[in-house]
């Protein structure tokens, strides 16, 4: 009711400039508790188009083909699609090098410390909206969500100044300009690949391509650019249906890989005795690798802000993004541990999707003979699992980054066009990665840099900001800096353990980035280099899985 009231309201009062508005409630009204609900969903979550407002409950009501966003299903859904990116296929090589057991814990215990910084988000979030309610009418803050954006450059603006915000939005946008980047550049050589591969030969973009190789490569850039972009420009509420079909699809993919290799077991035995030891056993050796795919796995707290804002009841947003985390948590455990003991004999494709390359269906599946012709559905269906991925997570990360970017627009223009400058700022966040994959294929030592920046994302930034939020709430007065998802993880002597943890994490991984870069300059073991390269955590452990998709 108080909704379709404000509309009312709202479509008498809208001026010809384009600005919206509505009828402020008098002071007696908003001194009463009970009209603070109405006085902040009319005036303030729905209509206000300035300088902290993004995504308003009316762009998702005029969406077209949409109805006030979407449910918590779809955005458990979304949620999914943002965390399960080409990470997931690089897991099982980690599983290796590591150790099944060194590999679980690790993943087990950086995913407890990413569900509290996840957590934290939203309470930072909910803080930011009665932050700037309470400033705009001198009330008590009451902090909780509506359909109002506020994203990490919002919130760390908000409760950190200038500062705060540049800061953010520098760690994003490298980190994430280089995610893009990746994404671009390792969906063109595998779509060419896959190409010459079909007509009996190869292109490896990466080792002296030919004329015909680099124009595929090229051209598949171009394919790609024309399916993301598009896609991008969609506000999240008009892709719940594709999204929840790429869901769909991922479980679907990821229950194949899981049964084939089941089968396998079932039909050739479990591992002999030395060859399961080394599978199960503790590799010191290899904690670097694994440490980068596993530290980060559940990184999605950037884009957090872009999931949920648009899910139509928030009562129970933990809940959601939990199911989201534990969902993917484990298919990771299931992938990561089963594929690393099966496949644990070949360690020389780090990305698991190749392994179903010589899948035959054959006595368990890689047995030897002609290759039936179900078994190369199979293979169809799990090797293009990287390829949709990259289809699916461009256009979604482009999303956050332009979001991020509409902060710096000006007021006097979102008043007047706000959703012009949205499409625009997504561009700019879309379109130059495409055009630097054109330019630069092998990107090494730039993700070696920008990988690095995940750790800021979703360990010190979250945590900054919880202690931050917490301090600027409570001089309203005590308790109120609670949310309506606050819980037992939100004591604040918790964000300063992670922030230790977190920073201990950047050290290894910048020890590590310089000790590659020393051996890329001196010219040392190339092996020895690329599992240096590995720990600049998961962004740049997804690119060295992509590299290797050019064998496909």
């Amino acid at each position: 009711r108080v909704q379709q009231k404000a509309t009312r309201a709202h479509h008498t009062t809208r001026p010809a400039g384009g600005a919206l508005c509505s009828k402020r409630m008098s002071s007696e009204d908003t001194a009463d508790p009970s009209n603070l609900l109405s006085a902040e969903t009319a005036d303030d979550d729905l209509f206000d188009h300035g300088a902290h407002s993004f995504q308003t409950f009316e762009d998702i009501v005029e969406a077209p083909g949409s109805t006030a966003g979407y449910n918590r299903f779809v955005g458990w859904a979304i949620t999914v699609n943002y965390i399960i990116g080409m990470g997931v296929f690089g897991l099982p090589y980690a599983f290796y090098v590591g150790g099944i057991y060194l590999a679980t814990i690790s993943l087990l215990c950086f995913s407890g410390l990413l569900v509290f910084t996840a957590f934290w988000v939203l309470e930072i979030m909910a803080r930011a909206h009665g932050y700037t309610v309470a400033k705009e009418r001198a009330t008590p803050p009451r902090n909780r969500l509506e359909f109002k954006m506020y994203d990490y450059t919002q919130f760390c603006y908000l409760f950190g100044g200038m500062a705060g915000k540049v800061c953010c939005q520098v760690a994003m946008s490298l980190y994430v300009y280089g995610v893009l980047w990746a994404y671009s550049a390792a969906f063109a050589s595998t779509l060419a690949n896959v190409i010459f591969g079909l007509m009996g030969d190869s292109c490896d973009v990466y080792d002296n391509p030919s004329t015909q190789c680099s124009l595929t490569y090229y051209g598949a850039i171009g394919g790609f650019a024309v399916v993301v972009l598009p896609l991008a420009l969609l506000d999240m509420a008009q892709q719940a249906i594709l999204q929840v079909f790429l869901t769909v699809y991922r479980f679907f993919a990821f229950g194949l890989m899981l049964a084939t290799v089941l089968v396998a077991l079932m039909v050739d035995g479990p591992l002999n005795g030395d060859d399961a030891k080394d599978a199960l056993s503790f590799k010191w050796n290899g904690f670097a690798v694994m440490f980068s795919s596993t530290a980060v796995a559940l990184t999605m707290h950037y884009n957090l802000p872009n999931a949920v804002t648009p899910i139509r009841n928030k009562k129970k947003l933990p809940l959601v993004v939990f199911a989201s985390m534990m969902t993917s948590l484990f298919f990771y455990l299931a992938i990561g541990a089963l594929c690393g003991y099966f496949f644990n004999s070949d360690p020389s494709l780090p990305l698991a999707a190749l392994e179903w390359q010589s899948y035959t269906g054959h006595k368990g599946g890689w047995g030897e003979g002609k290759t039936l012709w179900w078994a190369y559905i199979v293979q169809l269906i799990v090797e293009l699992f990287p390829i949709i991925n990259l289809i699916n997570n461009f256009p979604l990360v482009s999303i956050t980054l332009g979001t991020n970017f509409e902060q710096w627009v000006p007021e006097r223009h979102l008043r007047v066009h706000p959703k012009l400058w949205k499409r625009v700022c997504i561009l700019i966040a879309g379109v130059p990665p495409i055009l630097a994959s054109l330019a630069v294929s092998q990107l090494d030592i730039i993700f070696t840099f920008t990988g690095m920046f995940s750790f800021f994302l979703v360990f010190i930034i979250p945590c900054v900001f919880q202690l931050l939020s917490c301090r600027t709430l409570r001089k309203y007065g005590p308790g109120m800096d609670k949310t309506e998802y606050s819980g037992f993880w939100s004591w604040l002597g918790l964000p300063w353990i992670i922030i230790t943890i977190g920073s201990g994490a950047f050290l290894f991984s910048l020890v590590n980035v310089i000790y590659s870069i020393v051996l890329m300059f001196i010219g040392g073991d190339s092996s020895s280099s690329s599992l240096a390269n590995a720990t600049s955590t998961s962004s740049f452990s997804s690119m060295l899985n992509m590299s290797s998709v050019s064998d496909l």
